[in-house]
């Protein structure tokens, strides 16, 4: 079996943490039946000119690769609402206490527009732009769908998407 052992030089010059000269790499042990198509050598960890070794031991500032989350996905998703004057009153408070340490993300699943006791004119751009006014303030990233009351069940369905879509179409961007 080979051994590997290290040698770091005592810095000098060097910030704390980091050798001043690249680690020395030597074998023992090595056993006499190795396969002769071996390399004679360990391999190189030094650049083939000469320059100052230390740029390559000292943190990148733009890592290269993001690593991929393990664990679970957590967010928050709602839907139904605001219907009522009161939802109206509450839900800006609730968008402003949603923090990215307990979910990472907002799913707003349709359906801010209550057909049931509606006024005459059942989707209204003001409403839309409300709800746009008040989900836009999440500190949380946002995203919307339509729900079937925000759109087809409102009595003239084209100018109902074109409301939700001057507010909400790529509403997650604002992120």
């Amino acid at each position: 079996m080979a051994h590997l052992s290290m040698r770091i030089d005592s810095p000098t010059n060097v910030p704390s943490g980091f050798p001043s000269q690249p680690p020395t790499f030597t074998t023992s042990d090595v056993p006499s039946d190795l396969p002769s198509d071996l390399p004679s050598s360990l391999p190189s960890f030094l650049p083939s000119t000469s320059p100052n070794f230390l740029p390559s031991f000292l943190p990148s500032s733009t890592p290269t690769e993001v690593p991929p989350k393990t664990g679970p996905v957590v967010f928050y998703a709602m839907g139904d609402m605001p219907y009522t004057n009161q939802d109206v009153k509450m839900l800006p408070t609730q968008i402003r206490n949603l923090n990215a340490y307990d979910g990472e993300f907002l799913v707003h699943i349709g359906d801010f527009i209550k057909h049931k006791n509606a006024p005459k004119d059942k989707c209204p751009e003001k409403r839309y732009q409300m709800v746009n006014d008040i989900l836009i303030k999440s500190p949380v990233k946002t995203f919307i769908i339509p729900g079937d009351n925000d759109v087809d069940d409102c009595p003239n369905p084209k100018k109902a998407l074109a409301y939700w879509m001057k507010y909400f179409d790529r509403f997650d961007t604002n992120w």
